[in-house]
């Protein structure tokens, strides 16, 4: 699924309760760091496999200016999630 796809399935959605997004199975990033990009008072959390968060120079954050409100955070979603008010999955 596209990041432009998914924001635009989301414009309307209402970010003003939400704090912080988990974006599970997020990759490297780049939809969670769009809407920490689009909505300044977001703080998110991408949930991906070890082996992809090793390529760090493919992390969005930094790239995006966001690092400081992105945390990138080793897992499986089977064992556990980071605690969020928002969770997106992401499908490949």
């Amino acid at each position: 699924m596209s990041t432009a796809w998914t924001r635009e399935m989301l414009a309307g959605y209402d970010w003003s309760d939400v704090s912080h997004v988990c974006d599970v199975g997020g990759g490297h990033g780049h939809l969670l760091c769009s809407l920490l990009d689009e909505h300044p008072h977001l703080e998110g959390i991408v949930l991906e496999r070890p082996d992809v968060l090793e390529e760090e120079n493919r992390l969005w954050a930094l790239e995006m200016g966001v690092e400081d409100r992105c945390s990138y955070v080793t897992g499986d979603f089977f064992e556990a999630v980071p605690a969020a008010d928002v969770y997106h999955q992401t499908y490949e």
